[in-house]
């Protein structure tokens, strides 16, 4: 009987790093054509977008875009230190694993929609018995850097109304929604030691309730950690895409160029693609929308956002890619 145990242990041990096997043959398969999806979009804009390019011939011009490629590893090492400090109530996360998982999580976002992906990525390549318990984590990691998003937003509505044309009573009643929702949360974080598992509404969620448990159990110096955490990888991304605009000469103030970026971050975060597919759309659409009305060029636009697109978020891709084919999975 316990070598007929073993058998059974050992062929269900293969079977699931079987299914592994292929999700992650799947998870690379869809970064491909997601990769060859961009490249065959962009195909016919692409001698306009690569002649702008080479306007870039200072060596000031070329320093500051090396700056801004510098910076892409303290952007994710940011989001990785908040992922790691807010995984640690669940289990105990080392750095180098928290970014890890952050990358794989960017990688798995290609393949599951919105921001499902993402927390199926980081808490599925963490090795150990409670990562389930590492979902509530997830979501509320998340959810600050919504909530960072929402309070810039808000601050750089008074630079974006006005070039967007809307009337005053639209003006405040969009401004006055956003405040409601910043308010929203607060208030859930003050009443986050009250979402037991038991108590209503999480108990109808059942069983995955059990995994948004851990929300309860932060302090509050650990969630303005975070917080401050979720601020500073937003301010750095706003400085790199300010770089970048900046250097390729649109004529713009610094104002105008972060009112801008604010606006192309507020639709990525509250206009949400169903898939990464269509990320670089939404933010290539917005920022062409909102710069052409401020006198800029629709090419220098689509150049300066392709090439952000891809030192922050395409050379992180491939890397998570890798990292989902380095990583050793556990189960039990």
């Amino acid at each position: 009987m316990p070598q007929v145990s073993q058998v059974r242990s050992s062929q269900k041990r293969k079977s699931t790093y079987d299914l592994w096997f292929w999700l992650k043959l799947l998870v690379t398969g869809l970064v491909i054509s997601y990769l060859y999806h961009v490249f065959s979009t962009y195909n016919k804009d692409l001698s306009s977008i690569l002649t702008t390019y080479t306007t870039l011939k200072e060596p000031e011009q070329r320093l500051w875009l090396f700056v801004a490629l510098l910076l892409v590893p303290a952007n994710w090492a940011l989001e990785s230190r908040k992922w790691q400090l807010l995984a640690n109530k669940a289990l105990q996360l080392r750095f180098s694993e928290a970014f890890k998982s952050t990358l794989i999580g960017l990688a798995v976002g290609v393949a599951v929609p919105a921001q499902l992906g993402d927390t199926l990525g980081r808490v599925g390549s963490l090795a150990s018995d409670n990562r389930i318990r590492a979902v509530g984590a997830a979501v509320v990691s998340n959810g600050i850097q919504f909530y960072v998003s929402l309070l810039a937003a808000c601050l750089g509505w008074w630079f974006m109304a006005p070039v967007l044309l809307m009337l005053t009573p639209l003006k405040w009643s969009v401004l006055g929604f956003g405040i409601a929702l910043l308010s929203l949360g607060f208030i859930l974080a003050l009443l986050r030691k009250r979402l037991h598992p038991q108590r209503k509404p999480l108990r109808y969620l059942g069983k995955y309730a059990e995994s948004l448990d851990v929300i309860r159990l932060y302090r509050g110096r650990e969630l303005l950690t975070a917080l401050c955490l979720g601020i500073a990888r937003y301010a750095l991304f706003s400085c790199q895409y300010v770089l970048v605009l900046y250097q390729f000469s649109l004529g713009l103030s610094l104002s105008e160029l972060l009112g801008g970026v604010v606006f192309v971050l507020s639709v990525k975060t509250f206009l949400p693609a169903l898939t990464v597919f269509s990320d670089l759309g939404v933010r290539e659409v917005s920022a062409v929308y909102y710069f052409t009305k401020l006198g800029a060029t629709p090419d220098k636009i689509m150049a300066a956002t392709l090439l952000i697109w891809c030192i922050n978020i395409l050379l992180p891709l491939v890397v998570g890619a890798w990292f989902l084919w380095q990583k050793k999975w556990r189960f039990n």
